[in-house]
């Protein structure tokens, strides 16, 4: 089998997880912000995948929904830092009113326990978080695991914001990232 047809089976369960991801986290913001009698629009999903490597920072910009960056560092201290922005375009629409974004982070698959708390900011803010040490769902809490190439991080970003007393607008943005040396 070639590498290409095995990145690609890969690939498929990647975005099988990315979509799952996806559905609890409209079914969560769903659930805990938008009130019974509110419509919610959104753009649709919009999907990335990157190789990322220390000397190829990825910064990826979809018009319709955001940035995002994110840089990889191997070693003695192994990291990931990245940051979401929403558009310039839904910056205006949503105007003075606050922007909440949740993030969810899977690595090879494995549900982490990666805790970024749902933050309510300024539409021009830049949400940014680092990955650094972590441990699995299910795992001991003393167990921890680094980043390392070889990993295939997935990152599901979720902004909403009201666009009127009724409706939400739910933005989402799928990430990809495979970790190469």
């Amino acid at each position: 089998m070639s590498h290409r047809s095995t990145w690609s089976i890969g690939h498929f369960r990647t975005v099988v997880v990315a979509l799952l991801a996806t559905v609890v986290a409209l079914a969560l913001v769903g659930v805990a912000s938008t009130p019974r009698s509110a419509a919610a629009t959104s753009n649709p999903a919009s999907f990335h995948y990157y190789d990322l490597a220390p000397n190829r920072p990825v910064q990826l910009t979809d018009k319709n929904v955001g940035t995002f960056i994110a840089q990889v560092k191997y070693g003695n201290k192994p990291s990931m830092p990245f940051a979401w922005q929403i558009s310039r375009s839904n910056q205006v629409e949503a105007g003075h009113r606050e922007v909440t974004t949740e993030i969810h982070v899977t690595v090879s698959k494995r549900c982490m326990n990666y805790h970024y708390d749902p933050h309510t900011a300024a539409a021009d803010y830049t949400f940014h978080s680092t990955l650094t040490s972590f441990n699995y769902c299910g795992d001991a809490p003393w167990t921890k695991h680094s980043i390392k190439a070889g990993y295939v991080v997935t990152i599901t970003i979720q902004s909403t914001f009201p666009v009127s007393p009724k409706t939400v607008k739910i933005l989402t943005c799928n990430v990809v990232l495979r970790l190469v040396k």
